[in-house]
């Protein structure tokens, strides 16, 4: 009965955080969405995914994304009553079937999340922070209800990083190959099994069962594109390309706008984890893989799309660090506290 009564109470507060949060950000995105004003202000991957959830065709690169359209889809029309005075069309129909995926997965990524940092060790109290570093940053307040894949993105690439940290290969499986048909970026759990400081016998088999992701996207791949399509591999046309658009990202990085862009990537998140980089004590695992972003931000480097965005596809691994920065404040914080109050203790006596 204590047991149950414990775990009832460890997860009492994330459940409530994760869906009080999540529930407010997908409704003002949901409410404000605006089928012209929406796509030019820096979303234009919506137009595409609502029609796909239409059952039309999207671009290319959208085409290799069904898993979310699919999910949309199956969910029946909303009632009238719930839009108010807005007027019912069917592009508010499908937005607002996306906002309902969004909404359940971003509240089940605020969990995942705070379960892998538990198992980093971070305490419950500092784990249900590093949820609203998540659920606060920028490029999920103001995205996260929109017709996208991101969420359900997040929550299978945190639940493959779950598996990679518990050695648990069954799910690096099943949420790796789910995951890749809602965005390709989860086959970035490769870069972070080879930086996973263990045994090579056991990072190989980690790659083993990520395999069937790599294969299950190939055949997507070959399904869905054109062989016309100027998406088609062509190694020499491709390194042109990626060559241009990274000249194109690094002269755009360095400048203010794109400095900002960065910042905001995680925002004031990013002191605390150089103070955990630097200064304080990281468990080995996410000490190897700080080397994960260098890594994303080359690979920033080498795509167009926002600077911000792009980068935040580090935060399983930022967002714990900067976690662990926090603990370590606290920590600090308190043991000077106590050795300040001894002092004068001693004085008074």
């Amino acid at each position: 009965m204590s047991q149950q009564l414990k775990f009832n109470t460890i997860w009492l507060l994330p459940i409530i955080v994760s869906i009080m949060f999540s529930m407010a950000i997908v409704y003002v995105n949901v409410m404000t969405y605006h089928p012209i004003l929406t796509p030019v202000s820096g979303y234009i991957d919506t137009t595409g995914y609502i029609a796909m959830a239409r059952g039309e065709r999207g671009s290319p690169l959208q085409e290799l994304r069904p898993l979310v359209p699919w999910l949309v889809r199956l969910i029946p029309d909303i009632p009238e009553a719930i839009f108010d005075d807005r007027s019912l069309t069917e592009e508010n129909q499908i937005v607002f079937k996306f906002g309902v995926i969004n909404f359940l997965f971003l509240a089940a990524s605020s969990l995942v999340l705070f379960l892998l940092q538990r198992q980093f060790g971070l305490t419950d109290g500092i784990s249900v922070f590093g949820m609203l570093f998540f659920l606060s940053n920028p490029a999920i307040v103001r995205s996260a209800g929109l017709p996208m894949v991101d969420t359900v993105f997040f929550f299978f690439f945190l639940l493959t990083i779950l598996g990679i940290q518990k050695n648990n290969y069954l799910m690096i499986a099943a949420a790796s190959v789910i995951g890749v048909f809602a965005k390709e970026l989860v086959l970035l759990a490769f870069v972070l099994v080879w930086l996973t400081p263990q045994r090579l016998i056991l990072r190989v088999k980690s790659t083993f069962f990520l395999l069937p992701a790599l294969a299950a996207y190939s055949l997507l791949w070959v399904l869905t594109v054109p062989a016309d399509t100027a998406i088609v591999l062509d190694i020499s046309a491709a390194a042109a390309r990626y060559l241009s658009i990274a000249g194109r990202q690094l002269s755009t990085v360095f400048t203010v706008s794109g400095m900002t862009d960065f910042f905001r990537s995680f925002g004031f998140v990013w002191p605390l984890a150089i103070y955990a980089i630097c200064w304080g004590s990281l468990p080995k695992i996410l000490r190897c893989w700080v080397w994960f972003l260098p890594i994303v931000f080359i690979g920033v480097l080498f795509g167009s799309g926002n600077i911000g965005r792009s980068t935040f596809t580090a935060f399983p691994v930022v967002i714990p660090i900067a976690a662990f920065g926090l603990q370590n404040l606290v920590k600090n914080s308190w043991d000077d506290f106590c050795k300040m109050r001894g002092e004068e203790f001693e004085n008074e006596k």
